[in-house]
């Protein structure tokens, strides 16, 4: 656990799921403490994650973090919650987490803080873009399908008319002595 009071995902992720060694996203943070999936971060599920990233205080100042982050209201949104996320973290671990390399040795927060947002940014749209993929197989999965269902649909339906067609055509020819006599002649059954 973090002992400065700096928000890590990968504490967060420790604590709360037993992993090692991994990361979250803020949305994937704001997802995990927003218990009652309303869409924003309110003031008990705020002090629920200042006590999980390690940063014990008191009411007084829990409640004072809380006022300064939120925006409008008595909650603190999305945008709002990435914002605090960025700045009660540490930009440096988490990039480092992120296999950034070569990071700026005096580089200051406000640096690492630009820095991380860019990767976030791009971790965002990669994952948008898995999403949107993924949703294009899923729909290419379920047309194959139907038309897979059609295709056996009318394999089957041939099968019945070809069936349909061969017993006509079979009564027919039996029957009769066929369009140019050549059915003409004794059956061998008798």
């Amino acid at each position: 656990m973090s002992t400065g009071g700096s928000l890590s995902t990968a504490d967060v992720t420790k604590k709360s799921n037993d992993k090692e060694n991994s990361h979250i996203s803020p949305k994937e943070a704001f997802l995990e403490f927003d218990t009652d999936a309303s869409g924003d971060i309110d003031e008990d599920e705020f002090f629920h994650l200042l006590e999980t990233i390690g940063i014990k205080a008191d009411e007084e100042y829990q409640e004072r973090m809380f006022r300064k982050f939120v925006k409008r209201g008595s909650t603190i949104d999305f945008d709002g919650f990435k914002h605090t996320w960025l700045l009660l973290g540490n930009p440096k671990q988490e990039l480092l987490d992120r296999g950034v390399k070569n990071l700026p040795k005096f580089a200051t927060k406000h640096q690492l803080v630009k820095m991380l947002e860019k990767v976030l940014e791009e971790e965002e749209r990669l994952e948008s873009l898995a999403k949107a993929e993924a949703a294009r197989w899923h729909e290419l999965q379920e047309r194959t399908n139907e038309r897979t269902k059609l295709i056996n649909k009318a394999k089957e339906r041939a099968g019945m008319e070809l069936g349909a067609a061969l017993d006509a055509a079979g009564q027919v020819y039996v029957m009769g002595s066929g369009m140019t006599g050549q059915f003409r002649g004794k059956s061998k059954n008798t």
